[in-house]
């Protein structure tokens, strides 16, 4: 007989702290406020789409919003319905929501959720099928759409999806944001151990939090079973202590992350295209490019000396320990750098996907920096 908990999972940090209705929502506060305006005057759009990087919260608004509408949680809602057009997106899986939304609503509205409408896009039966129904809804029916790739929304089918909706682009959340939802994971569950004046410990976990509410409670997890397992526990943690646990949570994207540093430092761009084909997460794989190249740009100028701003996670250290052979000077960390600030910058536009623009950018700057100057 299994001794896993059936409630375990439902308990799981990220799902019990995730925002359920609009007031919990952390950040994104004119979408909120656009969102609760539409209920206040009673003139509910016929469809919305969610813009944003992947962690932004777009699925997560989009429930808060179906509970706001309707008074109750989704959870409790039977018209409620939320799908993955990654898998669910041929003709007959639009005929068929079609279909339903013909039928009264049993609450106020009807709801469904589209999440990865930027692979509805790619069927274009499927789409064209939908753009009707998109238009002119069935009385009581909101059709949400959340996308974390806009580029598909700007031509063609994707752009005649996008007129027939209210549009709420999603920046990520900041750390300002990550920290209040950390305090709030942190008190709920009695994480005193880690809940100093200035924030330090938790803070730390912030930073190492890719800027993802996901990856934040999951190493909120990861300290709180770690202290679970400490005889005898502590009253406060260590930084140390916080270090060790964020060295064993390191992520697949993590890894690859340093193989596209080290095909960067070598002047090896199929290595670097090769890492690239395999991340899950294109804009969150950006952020981590940015933290080792500013992690390797502050030990350069540091030299052997060591700042408590310049923190050494596992990614960090084996990037640092396997370029340790190779001859790098201050100005190709300060080039690297300089690119990847660029590259977070034109990302945050979502003109094209995150990987295309690595796979283009980091071409040139394999050039840039391993091609002779000329005196």
């Amino acid at each position: 007989m299994s001794d896993t908990n059936p409630s375990q999972e439902q308990n799981a940090l990220h799902r019990k702290y995730r925002p359920q209705t609009l007031d919990k929502i952390i950040g994104h506060t004119e979408a909120v406020t656009r969102l609760q305006g539409t209920i206040k005057t009673g003139k509910i759009p016929s469809a919305v789409l969610f813009t944003g990087a992947s962690s932004a919260g777009k699925t997560t608004l989009a429930r808060a919003y179906a509970a706001a509408l309707n008074g109750k949680p989704v959870t409790q809602q039977q018209d409620f319905k939320e799908l993955n057009a990654a898998d669910q997106r041929g003709i007959d899986d639009v005929r068929e929501l079609i279909k339903i939304s013909k039928f009264k609503p049993i609450n106020k509205r009807r709801v469904f959720v589209i999440d990865e409408a930027q692979q509805l896009v790619t069927n274009k039966a499927a789409v064209q099928a939908f753009l009707k129904p998109l238009e002119e809804p069935s009385p009581g029916t909101l059709w949400i759409l959340c996308s974390m790739d806009p580029a598909k929304f700007m031509t063609g089918d994707g752009k005649a999806v996008a007129n027939r909706c209210v549009q709420i682009a999603l920046a990520p959340h900041s750390d300002s944001d990550l920290l209040k939802q950390a305090v709030r994971i942190a008190k709920g569950e009695a994480m005193t151990y880690i809940m100093d004046e200035e924030k330090k410990l938790v803070g730390r976990i912030v930073e190492n939090s890719n800027g993802e509410m996901r990856t934040l409670a999951n190493l909120m997890e990861s300290v709180q079973q770690y202290y679970a397992g400490l005889d005898p526990q502590p009253k406060k943690l260590k930084l140390t202590d916080i270090g060790s646990v964020l060295s064993s949570t390191e992520s697949a994207d993590d890894d690859l992350a340093v193989k596209v540093m080290l095909g960067l430092y070598s002047g090896k761009y199929t290595m670097v295209c090769r890492a690239l084909l395999d991340i899950q997460d294109g804009f969150m794989f950006i952020k981590k490019l940015m933290y080792l190249s500013e992690f390797m740009l502050n030990v350069s100028v540091l030299g052997n000396e060591r700042h408590r701003k310049v923190w050494w996670s596992a990614s960090n250290r084996k990037l640092h320990e396997a370029a340790k052979k190779l001859q790098l000077t201050l100005g190709m960390h300060a080039a690297i750098n300089a690119r990847f600030v660029r590259i977070a910058a034109q990302a945050a536009s979502f003109q094209v996907s995150a990987e295309q623009l690595l796979a283009s950018e980091l071409y040139y700057l394999v050039k840039e920096v391993h091609t002779p100057k000329k005196e």
